[in-house]
């Protein structure tokens, strides 16, 4: 995201916006795009925790029909 982008996201929702992201990346290609885009750190606290973060957040969204 460039950095107008980041900062008009709530650091709390960072790792949800990047879930959004993701899920319109084919899955077989989203391995090699977040070796390529993202640091090891965001890599790893997403893995962590990040996913869970959107996971529930799309589930309250868009109930279990996603």
């Amino acid at each position: 995201m460039s950095e107008a982008g980041r900062a008009s996201v709530p650091r709390d929702r960072l790792f949800i916006q990047l879930g959004f992201l993701l899920d319109a990346i084919p899955e077989g290609e989203r391995a090699r795009w977040m070796r390529e885009f993202l640091p090891l750190p965001a890599r790893v606290l997403y893995q962590a925790d990040g996913r869970r973060q959107y996971e529930k957040h799309r589930r309250l969204v868009y109930g279990d029909l996603a």
